[in-house]
């Protein structure tokens, strides 16, 4: 039990921070008129489709898989991709 309370804990703060992350998006977006721009829209896209995935607990598997895949194939000297990477390969 105590561990599906973390499980649900860890899911709606990850979500919180995404809905969160897209509220200033968008707050940025009013002021440096952003809203137009094919970048700010496909990044808010990705974003809220990670926040849905998170929060429904739908399609993880197969996001996860995916970004392995995306990322095996993309070079990267960012630690905070290798420290995720780490913790999606110890899961």
């Amino acid at each position: 039990m105590e561990l599906e309370k973390k499980s649900e804990e860890i899911k709606l703060a990850s979500a919180d921070i995404l809905h969160n992350s897209l509220r200033l998006m968008k707050q940025l977006s009013n002021v440096l008129e952003w809203e137009n721009e094919k970048e700010f829209k496909d990044n808010m896209y990705l974003i809220a489709t990670i926040g849905l995935i998170i929060s429904k607990d739908q399609y993880k598997d197969t996001m996860i898989y995916y970004c392995r895949e995306i990322v095996d194939d993309m070079e990267d000297d960012d630690d905070t991709i290798e420290d995720a990477l780490n913790y999606i390969n110890d899961a």
